[in-house]
């Protein structure tokens, strides 16, 4: 499982390097629309693994502090972004099936890459909880409260894009394709 995120962060990676332009490729629009609601489907499934922290009317500093604790002060741009986006789509009542049909992958894009720079640069497995302020890799105190959404932890970013990642790994001969789907879709 570890090899299948590896391969999934570092195409991420690979697709936002500057020296990657997006090219015209041979993906169907079939491809490309199974990719891009592979991606939604994993925003969906964010939102409903921290939906438990969200109640009516909550403040998004409140929602942040509930789900992430004294981590806030920490809290890595990217999964600030990723949390403000869940948070926007509770806030305003959208359904599982809005996010899958109009999320635009920016924030899950943006907070793995982030996940992939930090696990190389420290030769550490601890990105997934920095993204979320989480320097000590203790757990969240949310940990505790919310389920295993498919047997993933909320902040476990790759677990919950398995189906994509499992895409990517049987097709790697057209990575760099895909790459190149994906930027096309998110705009890189």
């Amino acid at each position: 499982m570890k090899n299948l995120i590896s391969v999934l962060i570092l195409s991420f990676v690979m697709f936002s390097a500057n020296n990657i332009q997006a090219q015209k490729n041979n993906f169907s629009d079939q491809e490309i629309a199974y990719i891009k609601t592979e991606f939604n489907k994993g925003m969906a499934s964010f939102v409903e693994s921290v939906k438990p922290i969200y109640k009516r009317g909550m403040s998004y500093s409140s929602f942040k502090t509930a789900l992430i604790g004294s981590h806030s002060s920490s809290l890595k741009t990217q999964g600030d972004d990723l949390l403000k986006s869940a948070y926007n789509y509770l806030a305003n009542s959208k359904t599982r099936d809005y996010i899958v049909e109009n999320d635009s992958g920016k924030e899950i894009a943006g907070a793995l890459k982030f996940i992939y720079e930090y696990d190389q640069s420290t030769q550490t497995n601890k990105g997934n909880k920095v993204l979320f302020g989480n320097n000590t890799n203790d757990s969240f105190s949310s940990d505790n409260i919310l389920p295993k959404a498919d047997g993933c932890l909320w902040w476990q970013l790759g677990c919950i894009l398995t189906t994509i990642i499992h895409w990517i790994s049987e097709n790697q001969q057209e990575i760099i394709d895909a790459i190149y789907i994906i930027c096309q879709i998110i705009g890189c």
